[in-house]
Parts: C-alpha cells; sequence; structure tokens
C-alpha cells in the first residue's frame, strides 16, 4: 500500500481492482501522521453522504473520493473541501458525455482526448458539489463559479495507471442550509 501526500491530498495506490478504502484503513494512518489519538478521531456522514470528520471536538471539513485502485483523502480545519479522482481509459472518446454535460468546451482548444478533457471538467465540477455538501441532490449539473473557490486539477501516475484528480477548497466553511 503506497500512501503520497500531494496538494494537501492523501492518495492509497490500493492495486487495479480495488474500488476503495474503507475508514477503518485510512483514518488510523491519517491520524498516526497528524498526532491525533485514534479514539479523539470520529466519522460520520452526513443525510448528502459527505464525511463529517470530527478531531478532539473540532470539525475538520473532508472530502473522500474512490476510484479503481486509488483512494484519495483530503481535508482542511478551515475551508470547505471537495476532492474527485477518475481513472483515465484511453480506449473512451467520452465526446458524447462531454457534449451532453459541457456543451460549451470546444476540444480542439484543450489538449488531451475526449476522455481526459471530460473527466478534467468533471472531477472539477464533482469536488465542487462536494465541497457545497450537496452531491448530486442537486438537479443540474454545472462548473465551478465561486470566484473565492481555489481549484488544483492534476494527473497522478502509479505503475500503469493514470487518473484525473481535481481539489476544491471554498473561499469560506459554509454549507448549504440543512447540511447537518
Amino acid at each position: 500500500m503506497l500512501l503520497r501526500n500531494r496538494n494537501d491530498c492523501f492518495l492509497f495506490f490500493t492495486g487495479k481492482t480495488d474500488r476503495g478504502l474503507a475508514p477503518d484503513f485510512w483514518l488510523p494512518r491519517l491520524a498516526e501522521i497528524y498526532g491525533w489519538h485514534p479514539a479523539a478521531c470520529d466519522l460520520k456522514k452526513t443525510i448528502t453522504g459527505q464525511p463529517k470528520l470530527m478531531v478532539d471536538g473540532s470539525m475538520i471539513h473532508c472530502s473522500v473520493s474512490h476510484a479503481v485502485g486509488l483512494t484519495v483523502i483530503t481535508f482542511h480545519t478551515k475551508f470547505a473541501t471537495g476532492v474527485d479522482a477518475e481513472l483515465i481509459d484511453e480506449s473512451r472518446s467520452d465526446f458524447d458525455l462531454l457534449e451532453t454535460y459541457f456543451p460549451s468546451v470546444d476540444p480542439s482548444t484543450e489538449s488531451g482526448n475526449n476522455n481526459d478533457i471530460f473527466l478534467k471538467h468533471w472531477t472539477k465540477v464533482e469536488a465542487y458539489l462536494k465541497a457545497q455538501g450537496t452531491g448530486f441532490l442537486q438537479p443540474k449539473i454545472s462548473a465551478p463559479d465561486d470566484t473565492k473557490a481555489k481549484t488544483i486539477s492534476w494527473i497522478e501516475e502509479h505503475g500503469e495507471s493514470r487518473w484525473r484528480i481535481s481539489q476544491i477548497y471554498l473561499g469560506t466553511a459554509r454549507r448549504k442550509p440543512g447540511y447537518f
């Protein structure tokens, strides 16, 4: 099990067939890294499925994403955060998905195949929705428009696999009404 810390995201490379790691695995490892007492860490899910991490009675904003062979966890003590990771499959073109979900995107102006272009936009939207605390409960998927959001997007490689990862920090720790 390889662990890498990049952009304040913890990446656990889990093997080609694993679809993700349970908190029982990754939470004790993060507690060890940060010096948290494991008994002081409590992880629950909100009604929208977003993780809520409490450490010594303080809430830590966190987000988790699972893709084949990878689990990504990001958290911040002050700002709402979201992360999404998707496996890049070079054999797919996803032109229909790109055209359906992001009609204003012109693939000829971006590098990569349609699958990577689609995933670049998709992971940003999913990370943004996770940071807002809504996930896909919103009826319409749209690109992040929060001018206070900081977005980091990159391609991560391990062995023969590649993933598109996007991470977002919202400018304030606000949540939608009724979040908890």
